[in-house]
């Protein structure tokens, strides 16, 4: 069932679950990663094994947390060498053992796969929570190296607020940053407001110091950042402001943010979902030595430069095409069998369906020009031949004309059959034409094209582009030969950005791995 279900906090969700334990339903909880039935869906689930009989005898209930399936977790799905099904199978099979024999489960070695919970606990909150992570957090590792300590001990949390803004002068001429939610993106803060000394003075907002931790712990759960300066803060953050005899700034934020999915799962609320500050003062955190700390972050900081360096060669790359003048220009509606676009099925008086052929739209492509499979949506069979016009074929090339102007892919026969929408322009080339379907694709991606696009929003906020637009395109025409060794030098130049793309995710890896250690979730 989707994860959701597990620990939301709706009447029904929670009724449904203390249903399940205290009538005797449940007696185990499978959690499953993220991403493990894409290419259909990128939900994260989880598996309820109910068997009232067994659960009838059990004190507790057993938690299962899997982390490789065999399988990676993109959209491609591929194998690896890398799985705790077999090893989840059979704990599962001997706690059912131990239950038909009415043997105590207690007396079983937990290790980092599993978890046994008392349903007393389960109880206790109220919300019958199901998530594994929620319990792991009071429970001691059997290889802990370290003290697990409450972060309120260790840090001063500060809540914030925000000046009136009926009251100009607050935020008139000010010398004071003021950051909310939407200044933190990707663990950064990236911008601010300004307001006045009397501004702190009048209002419930506080200033955070350079170096401490900020964490959204209102509607946004689960932003974070390590502030580079001094920031006064709304109601939606709370500072943690550390204890330097304890524990340092960067560490701190290390630890938090590897069990960030831990407050997103435990945000409370019907509209505005939140935590509260007692909750984050009770979390239990692992605590080395102020050196080891030290440490730690050094050896992180490393694995970040490499991180970074790699992100510059992914995100700065594009495919640049010198172009001789000698090649002849045309215009792209003067080689091109047709260029159309689609539409969205609602107008048609259809649905989306759960599953079916595959629909596109501009979400499902990424910058770099790849299909995420698990951003398709989907129609069924009479309503792709409704939309004939606007089925794809492998070769076809889609460049999108509306929002993110100018993203590009090349259909390739593992998504089809699909279909797409208006803000997706299906570009298909003459029969025997002597341009390179691949060649259009890197030509479309280069920086004379999408400068051009560029150009053509200049001074407009929302710019859609008209297929005669696209039709009038001028690209480069060289000798099918001289496209083939552009293309070859074009791919030889990609192949080292997903080198990069391929570094980060060992890197993160490594990461995580040094995070997991000190929360005594590494490998044993």
């Amino acid at each position: 069932m989707p994860e959701g279900i597990i620990f939301q906090s709706s009447n029904a969700y929670k009724q449904l679950r203390k249903t399940l334990i205290e009538d005797g339903y449940l007696y185990a909880v499978v959690s499953l990663p993220a991403g493990v039935f894409h290419p259909y869906s990128g939900v994260k689930t989880s598996i309820l094994l109910i068997d009232r009989r067994l659960a009838q005898r059990a004190k507790d209930i057993l938690f299962l947390k899997i982390e490789n399936d065999g399988f990676d977790l993109g959209a491609q799905r591929n194998p690896i060498d890398k799985s705790d099904l077999p090893e989840v199978l059979e704990i599962i099979r001997q706690y059912k053992i131990g239950l038909a024999k009415n043997e105590s489960a207690q007396k079983k070695k937990e290790n980092k796969l599993e978890l046994l919970v008392p349903k007393a606990k389960i109880a206790e909150s109220g919300d019958f929570n199901l998530n594994i992570d929620r319990y792991k957090q009071t429970s001691i590792y059997l290889h802990q190296k370290w003290p697990m300590v409450k972060l309120g001990d260790i840090c001063e949390l500060i809540g914030g607020g925000t000046p009136s803004r009926a009251n100009k002068t607050y935020w008139e001429n000010g010398s004071i940053r003021w950051i909310s939610a939407k200044h933190i993106q990707e663990q950064k803060i990236v911008g601010y407001e300004l307001i006045t000394k009397e501004a702190v003075k009048k209002s419930s907002t506080n200033i955070i110091p350079d170096n401490e931790v900020i964490v959204v712990t209102r509607v946004s759960v689960g932003k974070i950042a390590l502030t580079d300066n001094e920031y006064a803060i709304n109601q939606d953050l709370t500072g943690l402001c550390s204890d330097p005899k304890k524990i340092i700034s960067p560490f701190l934020y290390h630890l938090i943010n590897y069990k960030i999915d831990y407050l997103m799962q435990n945000a409370q609320g019907l509209g505005v979902k939140g935590i509260r500050r007692d909750f984050l003062a009770n979390i239990t955190i692992s605590l080395p030595p102020l050196e080891v700390q030290e440490q730690i972050v050094a050896e992180i900081e490393q694995y970040q430069k490499v991180i970074d360096g790699a992100r510059q060669v992914v995100e700065n790359w594009k495919p640049r095409i010198k172009i001789d003048p000698e090649w002849e220009m045309v215009k792209l509606g003067e080689v091109c069998e047709k260029i159309t676009k689609g539409t969205t099925p609602t107008t048609k008086g259809f649905k989306f369906e759960e599953e079916g052929i595959n629909f596109i739209k501009i979400e499902s492509i990424t910058n770099s020009g790849n299909f995420l499979k698990n951003k398709f949506a989907y129609i069924n069979q009479e309503c792709d031949e409704s939309l004939n016009r606007s089925r794809i074929k492998e070769g076809d090339v889609l460049f999108s004309i509306a929002g993110a102007l100018g993203r590009v892919a090349l259909v390739t026969a593992d998504i089809l059959p699909a279909n797409t929408n208006q803000a997706l322009s299906i570009i298909r080339l003459e029969e025997n034409s002597k341009i390179s379907e691949k060649y259009l694709f890197y030509v479309l991606k280069s920086d004379l094209i999408q400068k051009s696009l560029i150009n053509l929003k200049v001074g407009v906020a929302q710019y859609n582009l008209s297929l005669k637009q696209i039709s009038e395109l001028k690209i480069p025409h060289p000798p099918i030969q001289t496209q083939k060794e552009i293309i070859d030098q074009i791919e030889a130049e990609r192949n080292v950005v997903e080198g990069s793309k391929k570094l980060i995710e060992i890197y993160d890896g490594k990461i995580k791995e040094k995070i997991a250690d000190v929360w005594g979730e590494g490998k044993i």
